[in-house]
């Protein structure tokens, strides 16, 4: 396993297999950015069904409350950013209409992503979920979403972690998005595997 976490640190696309319970995905990827790879200034949450303010709370349950967190939260008109009872206002919260048009999430996104580059910061990005956009577009666009993204990312030196909920799909859908990423984690009952590259 040593080994596999070694390659997962060198990592810049990574495939993370989880169940979408309760927050169990973003607990996975806050552990993963946080102790597999590398140490990040700046995390991002790209929100499609979550609300941005949901992701934050349960990243910060789990994550080292120093790094800075924002979101880019897709169709969140009809969710609250903030609410009462404690919970956490985000920091920072780009928006992006409407979960069909990936050119603009990926466009905003990136800017992103400079803007956190051009201060200096070393960012990691959190997509949740693949599983989400795949109510909207089809695997083809999907596809092309997560691998463009995974190239910007790596331009910048980051981690991007790419949520899928195995669940929901056959396992030709984790092998087609398997393809765009260096590495893929998958969570069972407690269990992570991680599977790398045979060739690094």
């Amino acid at each position: 396993m040593r080994e596999s976490d070694d390659r997962l640190r060198r990592a810049t696309s990574v495939l993370l297999l989880a169940p979408d319970v309760r927050d169990r995905a973003t607990t996975v990827t806050a552990s993963l950015l946080e102790r597999e790879s590398r140490d990040f200034d700046h995390v991002v949450g790209v929100t499609v069904t979550e609300s941005a303010s949901s992701w934050v709370r349960a990243w910060r349950r789990h994550a080292d409350a120093s790094t800075r967190v924002s979101c880019v939260d897709v169709d969140g008109r009809t969710r609250a950013v903030a609410g009462d009872g404690g919970e956490p206002v985000v920091p920072s919260v780009e928006s992006v209409e409407g979960p069909t048009d990936l050119e603009r999430l990926g466009r905003t996104v990136s800017d992103v992503l400079e803007r956190s580059t051009e201060d200096g910061q070393r960012i990691g990005l959190a997509v949740h979920s693949v599983s989400d956009l795949l109510h909207h577009v089809d695997e083809s666009t999907a596809f092309k979403f997560v691998y463009t993204l995974g190239e910007v990312v790596r331009r910048v030196d980051g981690a991007v972690y790419f949520h899928v909920d195995p669940r929901s799909h056959d396992a030709s859908t984790a092998d087609i998005f398997a393809a765009a990423c260096d590495a893929v984690v998958h969570v069972d009952d407690g269990d992570v595997t991680v599977t790398v590259p045979n060739d690094w």
